[in-house]
Formats: structure tokens, C-alpha cells, sequence
């Protein structure tokens, strides 16, 4: 199958942890729009998702996002961004920061980035308080909440 551009495709992807299968022959392909995935505790959702997002390497088959597939990765990232169910910040880590690095981790001089970063804070309205640090509070129902930008 030729992937489309517009499209997320699985083809036959496994993946082993050692002796475990955390996911058996998926294959599927999305077009673009909402979808959700919904099952059980540890019946491969994450799994999927670090796949999707080149996090982890399918023992076997193959994985397309937009055409391209995680083992592209300056063409891949340029392109896909993944937020985790867990939040992890460097202490002292801005809001500014957290745009800035990964575009130079991608290869982008200090000009490019930080220009880059100031146009999407902007975009996001968030320019005013970029500078605050990041921080983690928990909310009325106990579970923890990313504050602070």
C-alpha cells in the first residue's frame, strides 16, 4: 500500500517487549479528522501512540504519518508533535524554552528558532507570558495540571 500524505497508516506493526506482545499485526489507516482510541488498561494504546510518534521502533511492519515514517526523524518532527499522558519539565523551564530547544535540537539556528518561537507564542497569545516559569499544581480533583504558561 502507497501511503497518502494526508493519511496515518499501520501496516502489520508488532511490537515485542522482549517475551511480551504489546501489540499483534495492527493495521489501519486514518484519514484526516478526529478519531479517539479507547480500550482497556494494557491493551496497547500507549503502545500505539509511542509508535505512532517514533518514541519506540515496531519489532515488525511498517508506520506512515503524513507519508513519512518515524525513521526519518528531521523530516518526521518538523511535521508531528505528541504530548504525553505524563508532563516532565527541567526545573526553570519557561514556556519560551519549551518551543526554543526543540527547534534548535532540529537543527535550527539560534536566529530561526528563537524567531519561530516568539511567532507561535504569539500565534497562541501566549507572548506575555512566555517568560513564566513552568510549573505543576493539582487541581480539584487531585490529578496533577501543567500551570504556570
Amino acid at each position: 500500500m502507497t501511503p497518502d500524505a494526508r493519511q496515518i497508516v499501520f501496516e502489520n506493526v508488532s511490537k515485542f517487549y522482549g517475551e511480551v506482545l504489546g501489540v499483534n499485526k495492527v493495521s489501519f489507516s486514518l484519514h484526516p479528522g478526529i478519531t479517539s482510541l479507547v480500550g482497556p488498561n494494557g491493551s496497547g494504546k500507549t503502545t500505539l501512540m509511542n509508535l505512532l510518534t517514533g518514541l519506540i521502533r515496531p519489532s515488525q511492519g511498517a508506520i506512515y504519518v503524513l507519508g513519512l515514517t518515524p525513521q526519518q526523524p528531521i523530516e518526521f518532527f518538523r511535521q508531528v508533535g505528541y504530548c504525553t499522558q505524563f508532563d516532565s519539565f527541567p526545573p526553570g523551564t519557561n514556556g519560551y524554552d519549551f518551543i526554543y530547544w526543540p527547534l534548535r535540537l532540529h537543527g535550527f539556528g539560534h536566529g530561526q528558532a528563537a524567531k519561530l518561537a516568539n511567532e507561535a507564542l504569539e500565534r497562541a497569545g501566549m507572548a506575555q507570558v512566555a517568560r513564566r516559569k513552568v510549573a505543576r499544581r493539582h487541581g480539584a480533583s487531585g490529578t496533577a495540571q501543567s500551570g504556570g504558561l
